[in-house]
């Protein structure tokens, strides 16, 4: 879908409409899930097994195909829109789940004599749902936090080595990278679940390579050199931007 997001015309335009050409795959993507589950709502009134069937089409194709529809363009400048979104959709398709999983037990078992196996089906998967919820925006927060820390730790080592002196700057660099490399697992974490074939990463690969790129020219770069320090200082204000009002050191 997003193969035109390649072609030579989209890297002649401005970075601010570049940026906002390169969203617009998730974005009809969240507007189709919206539009599905508008349809099994309407649809529920006379065809309640057509409708459960849709909210399961919705659970399983977010798990399937929905990291495909995430922009690798300016991934960095979009994180706080990223790691929400992600949060958001996974507690959304996965209620969508439920309710359709529900609905498919209630066509499927007709019997007035199941009944309390239907009550006890629909408590059961309501706790779990909601027991899920809680861990994906439990997962969200420390994500936030552990960015928010590791990012920071990344600039005062970086502050560190501009200040450091000639004999001490061995010793500084390596701290910047040990920062760096702590950081950089952060980063390949999923946002939403622990999961390793389903999920947003923090980041996608070629927004980290390039975070890599700037980190480590910021490190071996000599006092004089400010560019590269400040680049990457910015960069890692940009991720403590994203992590705003969103940490919790006690989650």
């Amino acid at each position: 879908m997003a193969l035109w997001l390649s072609y030579t015309w989209l890297h002649e335009l401005p970075a601010r409409t570049r940026r906002q050409l390169t969203s617009v795959p998730m974005v009809l993507y969240s507007v189709l899930v919206a539009a599905f589950i508008a349809l099994a709502v309407v649809t529920a009134p006379t065809d309640r097994f057509a409708a459960s069937i849709t909210l399961l089409m919705v659970w399983a194709l977010h798990n399937l195909y929905a990291p495909g529809f995430e922009p690798h363009n300016f991934a960095l400048q979009r994180l706080r829109i990223r790691l929400l979104r992600a949060v958001v959709l996974r507690v959304v398709t996965m209620w969508c789940g439920i309710f359709g999983l529900l609905g498919c037990l209630q066509y499927a078992i007709t019997d007035e004599k199941a009944r309390p196996f239907l009550l006890a089906s629909a408590l059961t998967l309501t706790l779990t749902g909601t027991a899920a919820s809680l861990k994906v925006c439990s997962r969200f927060r420390k994500l936030c936090t552990s960015l928010n820390r590791h990012s920071m730790a990344l600039i005062r080592a970086l502050d560190d080595l501009r200040s450091a002196t000639d004999d001490d700057r061995a010793k500084a660099r390596s701290s910047a990278f040990r920062a760096w490399d702590t950081l950089s697992e952060v980063l390949h974490d999923r946002v939403d679940t622990g999961f390793h074939r389903t999920g947003t990463f923090v980041l996608p690969a070629p927004a980290i390579h390039d975070l890599d790129k700037t980190v480590r020219a910021a490190v071996s770069s000599l006092p004089q050199e400010a560019d590269p320090y400040r680049v990457a200082v910015a960069r890692m204000r940009t991720i403590r931007i994203a992590c705003l009002r969103r940490t919790d050191t006690l989650a």
